[in-house]
């Protein structure tokens, strides 16, 4: 049989002598690193449970390429059926280990691949095809794990990729000759491909023509000369190094994702590990494939996964504080199994609405529809189960002493009574589960923090590791951004918030939308709450932008309370409107309130404001101010990273270029469906 036991998969690496650094020093041995271990020991598991009779059904499968039984992760999909599988597959392998599925990119790829292949040999007449099912093959014969590369530096977004001053930001072909091909160039955010036997490597963008260098997939040993590893190093990474008993951590066998940079310095590639060179039609075809098939991965089965972990421990700490029958509790956790049944019905559903694509490939794809709405739905799901972890965790995930405790003859007595609230349960299992949810929700994972201290809110942004640190909490975005702003809420209510939005927050009833439609009404006619009532409750300053030649400088900030823009086109000095004041039984139709808001204050034309005073505060001063004090720029003022949506990026961006030496400040944007990098 073609499975290799997890012994001899280690055994194999051995074999390997990949090119890795960490933390300005070489990886010496990656089977004793502590860090780029927990990818062993996550693969290893792949392994294991191939061969566990009790998860064999959905961990391997009959393979008619090779005529035996085969890894689920080295297999192509040949029907729905294989699809749900792979879903299935995928949930339970993120499920188990707590961190990153690191054969899952290399697997969405060969789905990819197969596809593209067969329909280049079709339209050009090419022999990519057969290349590629030899290469397979050969993966399914020695039963090897093969890692995925597509993100790259890409260069300033700007300018196209032939005018970029340094060619090879993209990986890019150098020469090409009769033996095969040279590339040049890296992959970024590349997980674990270390402690994998092989790399396939697919473009991560749509080339055109003049490109052709650029449009180049292929597969290569992970130790083939010219290759480089420059792995991350986070406080995770650091803690792990100096921790001296691993069970101290969250997670202390698979540990955090671990991703590299791959270098390719002059790799040499034979020809029959090439399955795509200068058709640079097709390229696009290899990302929206790829990416519709990892999307299922990502959304609707490994976040799965990992939301059934943290879930799991909530309810775990829930029964050890005795809290079985409290409401509020119970509440959280329903909420929490909802998102993550969605999640899970998004992924299911674009397998088993899958289809064969392109048709006579014999390769099964997800539905691209619903594997999208996987991916967008649990871009949100996911940070509301770990806030809703962290508030049934409570404190304790933080302030826990250390395990070691429990050993120390001085405070183990103490230790073990006031930790254990009174359950029968070992002090250690209640200590350990409490890690595990810290390892989520309070250290790189978790979404945002409080600074108690200095009444700040911590921005974690895109990156997972940067952050921004300011005065007030800033929220910019579409709806979700009012959702950040009730959870900021629920924990501090004097904080001023300030949202930049493009999307006007008005609410209503899902569950009425079909029979609206029925009935011909429009969206306006659904809605029961308007984004001033939702910017009211939720104490934010809300600036909606209405079109893109608005100037940012003519945007008031309040110092506190809400603040609706509902015309920012106007300057401020236009005409204030004539408005009468409101009380409690006497409604103005010109006007919104709430019973508590018995007076209101004058409206101009260009906003209305519910219970505040006005701030003579301009955003292009309050952005001076804030590079001033430094708040918000990191060291040599390089970059600025905000939430926001791509209306309020650009001007965003422009005035930090205006205020800071005319240098061009990166805003990272991140959409409801895409993310961009602007200049």
């Amino acid at each position: 049989m073609a499975l290799m036991t997890p012994d001899q998969f280690e055994e194999s690496l051995k074999a390997l002598k990949p090119r890795v650094f960490m933390n300005g020093k070489p990886v010496e041995n990656i089977l004793e690193n502590k860090n780029t271990r927990t990818v062993v020991e996550a693969n290893k598991a792949s392994y294991a449970w191939a061969l566990d009779p009790q998860y064999r059904d959905i961990m391997s499968c009959y393979s008619p390429l090779i005529d035996d039984q085969v890894n689920r992760y080295t297999h192509i999909s040949a029907s729905t059926d294989d699809l749900v599988k792979k879903a299935q597959a995928g949930t339970f392998t993120a499920e188990m280990l707590g961190t990153c599925i690191y054969r899952c990119v290399g697997y969405d790829a060969f789905h990819s691949l197969a596809s593209t292949c067969w329909e280049m040999d079709n339209d050009l007449g090419t022999e990519y095809h057969p290349r590629f099912m030899e290469y397979l093959k050969m993966v399914q014969t020695k039963d090897l794990s093969v890692a995925g590369a597509l993100t790259e530096p890409r260069g300033k977004r700007s300018q196209k990729t032939l005018d970029w001053p340094d060619p090879y930001l993209s990986l890019k072909l150098v020469d090409k000759n009769k033996d095969g091909v040279v590339v040049r160039g890296a992959k970024i955010n590349i997980s674990g491909a270390f402690a994998s036997h092989e790399l396939v490597v697919l473009p991560q963008a749509a080339h055109f023509e003049g490109e052709e260098d650029y449009a180049v997939a292929f597969a290569i040993p992970t130790d083939a000369e010219g290759i480089t590893y420059v792995c991350q190093y986070s406080p995770y990474s650091a803690e792990r190094d100096a921790a001296d008993d691993l069970e101290e951590l969250g997670n202390p066998v698979f540990g955090q994702r671990e991703t590299s940079m791959v270098i390719f310095k002059d790799v040499f590639v034979p020809w029959h590990r090439v399955f795509h060179c200068g058709e640079y039609d097709y390229s696009l075809k290899l990302v929206t494939r790829f990416a519709k098939t990892h999307r299922m991965t990502c959304g609707g089965t490994c976040k799965v996964g990992f939301m059934n972990q943290i879930i799991g421990a909530s309810k775990l700490i829930q029964e050890y504080k005795g809290l079985e029958n409290a409401a509020h509790i119970n509440d959280q956790l329903m909420e929490m199994v909802v998102l993550r049944e969605t999640g899970r019905a998004c992924g299911l559903a674009s397998a088993t609405e899958g289809a064969e694509e392109p048709p006579g490939s014999g390769v099964f794809l997800p539905d691209e529809l619903m594997s999208n709405v996987a991916k967008l739905n649990i871009c949100n799901a996911f940070w509301r189960v770990m806030a809703l972890a962290g508030d049934i965790g409570g404190g304790l995930i933080v302030t826990m002493p250390s395990l070691k405790e429990l050993k120390n003859p001085e405070v183990k007595d103490y230790v073990k009574e006031f930790y254990s609230f009174g359950s029968e349960v070992p002090t250690e299992s209640i200590m350990k589960v409490h890690k595990l949810l810290q390892h989520w929700t309070a250290g790189q994972h978790g979404v945002a923090e409080r600074d108690r201290d200095r009444q700040r809110f911590v921005v974690h942004v895109a990156d997972g590791h940067s952050r921004n640190r300011i005065d007030c909490g800033i929220v910019i975005d579409c709806l979700a951004g009012y959702g950040l702003a009730r959870e900021v809420r629920q924990r501090d209510r004097e904080m001023p918030l300030l949202m930049i939005t493009a999307d006007g927050g008005e609410q209503y009833p899902k569950p009425q939308l079909s029979a609206a439609l029925g009935k011909g009404q429009n969206p306006e006619q659904l809605v029961i709450a308007q984004a001033e009532q939702g910017g009211c409750d939720l104490g934010v300053e809300e600036s909606r932008r209405n079109g893109a030649a608005v100037e940012l400088e003519n945007l008031q900030v309040l110092g506190g309370g809400v603040h609706h823009a509902g015309a920012i086109l106007f300057e401020d000095s236009a005409e204030p409107a004539d408005v009468h004041r409101e009380r409690v039984h006497q409604r103005d139709p010109r006007r919104r309130g709430d019973l508590y808001q018995p007076e209101h204050r004058q409206e101009g034309a260009l906003s209305m404001e519910l219970g505040v005073e006005r701030v003579g505060v301009r955003l292009r001063e309050l952005v001076e101010q804030l590079v001033e004090e430094r708040v918000v720029l990191q060291a040599r003022l390089r970059a600025l990273v905000l939430l926001a949506r791509l209306l309020a990026c650009r001007c965003l961006a422009d005035q930090f270029s205006r205020v800071i030496h005319r240098q061009p400040y990166r805003v990272t944007v991140i959409g409801t469906q895409r993310r961009l990098d602007l200049q």
